[in-house]
């Protein structure tokens, strides 16, 4: 897979797409910024938070925004209320609209024009696509998440339940909190490998986690693409619920079969 992620700049926003995803031929997806949209103040300017304090006629327009923009359908959206825990559901035409909004991190499905996503501000978004069987998920994996190995648990219902063959599978791991900055207490990086000490503070690195649990599901490393955008790091471009104190708007990640 060729694992660059390209910055768009168009009509005024700004978003992330995988090379590797786009060369499909058959997924459209994208990576959301703050970047381009119309809330204001801690919300500037593309708050995709649909549960945010936000005006939500704000960000009815920014999802407008973005999905135009993207060239995806609105009509079936489908993402969750998140719980930071290892719960998914499998999407199809029949129970699209019983799916949305339900309590869970993760969403598979292998229908036509259904766009999935998850919402983060520092969380991982992880976009998984079996090539061969044309299948997809979006996956919402915060410290919580990749502790409970969610990726994990999404490939191995593919794997058991939809044919999906690991060598097939392509994932990218979105702008999130980097190693640079996610820094955590003792008992939180006991559970984790990958951790860096720092003038005697302790960061986690939620991208070779999820890259470790990804590899160990027996997807190719040619096949696992890591964005390594901090949102912490980047104000100008990415909410941080870290940074913002928890007083900011969300980015997203959708993707969707056409």
């Amino acid at each position: 897979m060729n694992n660059n992620l390209f910055k768009i700049e168009k009509d005024k926003l700004i978003y992330f797409v995988s090379e590797g995803l786009s060369d499909l031929g058959f997924v459209k997806h994208f990576f959301s910024t703050r970047v381009g949209g119309v809330s204001t103040g801690n919300y500037s300017s593309l708050n995709l938070g649909l549960y945010t304090e936000d005006d939500n006629e704000k960000i009815k327009l920014n999802f407008k925004k973005i999905f135009e923009t993207a060239d995806m359908n609105m009509d079936k959206l489908v993402f969750l209320k998140q719980v930071h825990g290892d719960q998914f559901y499998v999407v199809s035409n029949g129970n699209y609209s019983s799916v949305v909004e339900s309590s869970g991190d993760a969403i598979i499905t292998g229908e036509k024009g259904i766009p999935i996503g998850i919402f983060t501000a520092d969380c991982a978004p992880i976009l998984l696509v079996d090539k061969e069987n044309k299948l997809i998920a979006a996956v919402h994996a915060g410290w919580k998440g990749t502790y409970l190995k969610i990726a994990e648990r999404v490939l191995n219902h593919m794997f058991a339940n939809m044919g999906t063959n690991p060598v097939n599978v392509l994932a990218v791991i979105g702008p999130s909190i980097g190693p640079c900055c996610f820094e955590v207490k003792e008992d939180v990086a006991d559970k984790f490998e990958f951790t860096v000490k720092r003038n005697n503070k302790i960061y986690v690195d939620l991208w070779k986690e999820n890259r470790k649990q990804l590899l160990n599901m027996g997807l190719l490393e040619k096949n696992i693409a890591i964005a390594n955008l901090c949102t912490y790091c980047n104000n100008d471009l990415f909410y941080s619920y870290r940074r913002d104190n928890g007083n900011t708007g969300r980015l997203a990640a959708f993707i969707e079969i056409v």
